[in-house]
C-alpha cells in the first residue's frame, strides 16, 4: 500500500458556522458560511520543530479535472501567478485519478459549481471558463481580503495548534504536487487531502 505524499503546503481556513438557526429567527448573519482567515505552511517550514504559518494576500481555488482541455491553459495562467498568492487545485472530478471527495463536497454544495474550469478567489469571486479565468489578477487587484480570525497558528512537534478569535469550522488542507494523469505535467498544489474541526 502507497503511503501519503509529505504534503508541500498545508492550507488552514477559518469559515464562519451557519449555525442553528431557530424558528422564530428571520435574519441571518452575512458573515455565516463566509472565509475569514487563510494561513499556509510550506514543506520547508513543516520540517522544522517549530513552524509558524504565513498569511497569502490571496485564495484561489481552482476547480479542473485532467480530462478537461481548457484547464491546460487556466492551470499554465494560474502557475504565473506572483508568490503571495495561494493557489488550491482542486481534482471535484470522479473520473480523475487524483479525485477527492472533500474537493468533490465543495464544488457541489458549498460553491454549487457546474463548469470546468472554475476558480473561486478569496472566497466569494466567482470565475467560470477559460475566458474569465484570464480575469484572475484583476479580479484580485480589485479585492484584497483582511483574513483575520485565526492568531498563533503554529505547528510544533507535528502538533498544529491555534487561537480563534471567532466561531467557525477550520478546514486544514493538505497539498501536494501532483502529475496530470496523461500528460505527466505537474500540477504545484493539488489537494489530497482534508480535515475539519471546530475553532
Amino acid at each position: 500500500m502507497a503511503s501519503s505524499p509529505w504534503p508541500a503546503l498545508v492550507l488552514v481556513l477559518l469559515v464562519l458556522n451557519a449555525g442553528i438557526v431557530s424558528a422564530n429567527q428571520t435574519e441571518t448573519d452575512e458573515n455565516e458560511g463566509a472565509l475569514h482567515d487563510v494561513r499556509m505552511f510550506s514543506q520547508e517550514c513543516m520540517q522544522n520543530d517549530t513552524c509558524e504559518a504565513t498569511k497569502p494576500t490571496h485564495l484561489v481555488e481552482y476547480f479542473s479535472a485532467d480530462w478537461c482541455e481548457p484547464c491546460v491553459q487556466v492551470g499554465e495562467h494560474l502557475n504565473n501567478l506572483s508568490n503571495d498568492t495561494l493557489v488550491l487545485q482542486h481534482h471535484s472530478s470522479p473520473q480523475d485519478a487524483t479525485f477527492l471527495s472533500a474537493s468533490k463536497l465543495k464544488y457541489d454544495l458549498e460553491f454549487r459549481l457546474l463548469f470546468y474550469p472554475s476558480i473561486v478567489v478569496n472566497g466569494n469571486h466567482l470565475l467560470t471558463g477559460s475566458r474569465q479565468a484570464l480575469d484572475v489578477s484583476s479580479v484580485m487587484e480589485n479585492n484584497t481580503p483582511e483574513w483575520s480570525g485565526l492568531e498563533s497558528l503554529q505547528v510544533e512537534n507535528n502538533t498544529l495548534s491555534w487561537d480563534a478569535s471567532l466561531n467557525g469550522t477550520v478546514s486544514v488542507w493538505m497539498l501536494a504536487p501532483t502529475p496530470h494523469q496523461e500528460s505527466g505535467k505537474i500540477h504545484p498544489a493539488v489537494a489530497y487531502d482534508r480535515v475539519s474541526v471546530e475553532a
